[in-house]
């Protein structure tokens, strides 16, 4: 995983997204819409999130980074929430 290539599968995402009406009632039209947003969401996670930890692994940061200990929430329309993970 790098910068650019998460950036341009999330602007690929956000175009095959924006091509399925958010009025269908088809299963597997539903399903990709779905699966879409999810996937964006795990790439958005990935760009905020500038280290290598686990099976995350970043071409240009490749050391965990102690700053990093958290969890990342996203929510729809609502900022990146970074929750210091209990120890």
């Amino acid at each position: 995983r790098n910068q650019e290539d998460l950036e341009d599968a999330l602007v690929r995402l956000k175009e095959i997204r924006s091509k399925i009406s958010p009025d269908i009632s088809d299963y597997n039209l539903l399903k990709c819409l779905h699966v879409t947003r999810i996937c964006e969401l795990i790439i958005q996670s990935a760009l905020l999130r500038k280290e290598s930890r686990g099976g995350h692994i970043r071409e240009e940061y490749k050391q965990e980074e102690p700053d990093y200990r958290v969890h990342i929430i996203l929510q729809k329309d609502k900022d990146p929430e970074f929750i210091p993970i209990k120890k």
